[in-house]
């Protein structure tokens, strides 16, 4: 599990949000700009995101429609101890594609409608389904998205 990208990155994102009557709609750009070079020796590559939505009031219930697009660069450099080639006897084998680092990167686009609900106090309860309507992913090896759910409990402070 990957839980940073191990440097320190840049993250500037501008955001638009607007309405009339019951509607409201926003949308935002973002970029993630690696910095350096982390412990491992390797960079993740930069991303850039951009996202536009549109909301309206339906009863106790909100709903939304959402599209989203992300790119994300490769990984420059590796990290030494992942090896990519292992030697058995006279025969020599690729290790999993995943240490591949041309298999990192791409773009995708999303559609996604979405639901959700007051449930008491500073509570939200949700739910989203996101659906690719594009993917150009880099290398040979990673598994393009079919769908997504997900379902959230938010809270407001």
């Amino acid at each position: 599990m990957q839980l940073g990208s191990g440097t320190v990155d840049l993250t500037p994102a501008l955001t638009y949000l607007g309405g009339s009557y019951h509607w409201r709609y926003g949308t935002q750009l973002r970029y993630t700009r690696r910095l350096g070079e982390n412990d491992a020796g390797y960079t993740l590559g930069d991303a850039a995101r951009a996202a536009a939505w549109i909301h309206h009031p339906l009863g106790r219930f909100n709903v939304w429609l959402k599209g989203r697009y992300l790119r994300w660069g490769d990984i420059e450099g590796r990290d030494p101890q992942i090896l990519t080639q292992m030697t058995m006897g006279p025969k020599t084998m690729k290790t999993s594609p995943t240490a591949y680092t041309r298999n990192y990167g791409g773009s995708r686009a999303d559609l996604t409608l979405a639901a959700d609900v007051a449930v008491g106090g500073p509570f939200t309860l949700g739910v989203e389904l996101s659906k690719p309507v594009y993917q150009d992913l880099n290398g040979d090896a990673q598994m393009k998205t079919d769908y997504s759910a997900q379902l959230y409990l938010q809270m407001m402070y």
